[in-house]
This record gives C-alpha cells, structure tokens and sequence, in this order.
C-alpha cells in the first residue's frame, strides 16, 4: 500500500524544493515506501554530521546556562564526536573512508563552539537571568494551510516589553539574507503570532540571526512588522501548494526541474542515476521563478 506522507514545511525542505525538486521528491516522497531510497536520503557529508553535532553541543550549554552550570568544555567535545561517529556507524556517511576524518573535523567543530560562547546575542546569555531568555525546541510545528510548518525559533529573549527571537545558522554564505532566506526568517513572525503564550505584538518583537560565516559568528538582525509576516506566508503558502502537488506525483522524476548548483550535486546521494542536465520548468506547467523574489 502506497504510504502518503504529511506535507511538512521547514526552511531546509522549502530551499530543498526551490533548488532541486527532483531531490525533494526523492527525500520527502518516494523515500515512505522505498526501504533503499530513504537510506539513500539520509545520507550526508561528514561536515554536515560535525554540524549537527556542534549544533547540539551548543543547545547542551544552553541548557547547562539556564540551571547556572557550566560544565567543563570537555564534555562538548564529547557530544560533537559521539554525533560524528553515531552517522558513521549507522552508515549515514557518504564518504568512503569518514573515519580519516573524524579528528580534523572534531578540531574544527570545537574551534566553532570555543568562538560562540563570546558570540553576538549567545555571549551575553550567560550574564542574564535564566528567566528572561529560553532555548525553544525547532521541532514544535504549527498548523498553516494544512501542513505542518516548522518555523520556530532556537532562543527567545525578552527585553523589557520587547521580544528578540534569534534563530542559530551553522553555515550560511552571507551576512544579510537574500530574499527567500529572509522570508524564510519571518516564519518566526508566524509562529509567535499562533502561539498562545506569546502576547507580545508584531511590532515589539526583533528578529536575530546568526550564523557561522567564514571565520567567525556575525550576527543579522531586523524589527517585526506586519508586512514581513504576510510576505513570509505567502511564500510558505506557494511551498505547500507545489508540495501537495508533488505528494501525488505520478510522472517522470527525471523531468523535475533539478540542480542548478554543481555544488549541490557534488554531495548529492542520488547523482549516480540523475541526468545531470537542468530543466528550465517543470512538469508542473509553472515557470520556474526565484523564490522568494516575487514577494519583495
């Protein structure tokens, strides 16, 4: 029986389904009843893995700063090489030989993680009252337009009748955020918006973000307003209406618009049986626009 998966909406599957859609499909469709493709789908460079792996390091000591501890940095170092060698032995790797890897990659991880405890917003934290900032779990969605989306922020932070929601990048190739990327920021508007225990207006709340750029942690940051809100759901609108779309897809995978980017396709698990080749449209009888660009 065919599985029919949720529509779930997030700023990585929306970029996902912008830059290649014949990856997407592939991840997020076909993989709920193909056992080989969703190994397939779940594999990454080991970078990506190191990532995730500081990701959790810093959400560790987060957690260790709300109760006023700080644990030694040790123990950080322990969380970003057990993620590394978790995706290795669950063979979620796509190199051949991670394991030469692992130390260089711990190394730079741990060099990332020394830096943001004095990064932008992050550094001060722990001079503040527990109580006047949280870490908030990405993995609470909201209902929009019948799909989940997952647009929360990683930190809240109030600041006298004003709320700074900041949202922490591993990697990003610029300072300010193009179009689509900024778009995607004010999916945090959204979900403070429907959230019950938030009051705070649009207008009294900052939106943060930072991110691993280069060689240090630069910080990007701009007031709420409404016109942002709405500009940002209707880009999420138009990601859930080309999802729902390719949920019942039925044609060709390969005439899907694909990867523009060589490198995208440099890491990509499925590029042994892709053509290569981009489409300039795609099956869904709609020209292929830069996301995010119409609504600016």
């Amino acid at each position: 029986m065919w599985n029919s998966p949720r529509i779930s909406w997030s700023p990585t599957r929306g970029r996902l389904l912008d830059g290649c859609t014949r990856k997407y499909v592939l991840e997020h469709v076909l993989s709920h009843n193909s056992v080989e493709i969703k190994k397939k789908s779940q594999k990454r460079p080991l970078g990506d893995h190191a990532r995730r792996g500081l990701r959790d390091a810093l959400f560790s000591m987060l957690e260790s700063w709300s109760v006023n501890e700080d644990p030694d940095i040790e123990e950080y170092r322990m969380v970003i090489h057990r993620a590394i060698l978790a995706s290795i032995v669950s063979n979620q790797v796509i190199e051949s030989n991670p394991h030469s890897g692992v130390d260089s990659m711990v190394k730079m991880m741990m060099h990332r993680f020394s830096l943001i405890r004095n990064a932008p917003v992050i550094g001060r934290l722990q001079r503040l009252n527990p109580g006047l900032w949280q870490a908030v779990d990405r993995l609470q969605p909201l209902l929009l337009d019948g799909a989940r989306q997952y647009g929360a922020p990683d930190l809240m932070i109030w600041n006298g009748d004003r709320l700074t929601m900041v949202r922490i990048t591993m990697e990003m190739n610029s300072r300010i955020p193009k179009a689509a990327v900024f778009l995607e920021l004010g999916s945090m508007i959204l979900w403070a918006e429907r959230n019950p225990l938030i009051t705070v207006p649009v207008e009294q709340m900052d939106v943060i973000r930072i991110g691993w750029l280069g060689t240090r942690w630069v910080k990007w940051q701009k007031r709420a307003d409404s016109k942002w809100a709405a500009e940002s759901r209707s880009m999420i609108a138009m990601d859930i209406e080309q999802m729902a779309h390719l949920m019942i897809f039925s044609g060709d995978i390969d005439e899907l618009p694909r990867s523009r980017s060589k490198w995208r396709c440099r890491n990509c698990t499925f590029k042994q049986k892709c053509p290569g080749a981009v489409l300039k449209s795609s099956t869904l009888n709609q020209p292929k626009q830069k996301r995010g660009q119409q609504l600016l």
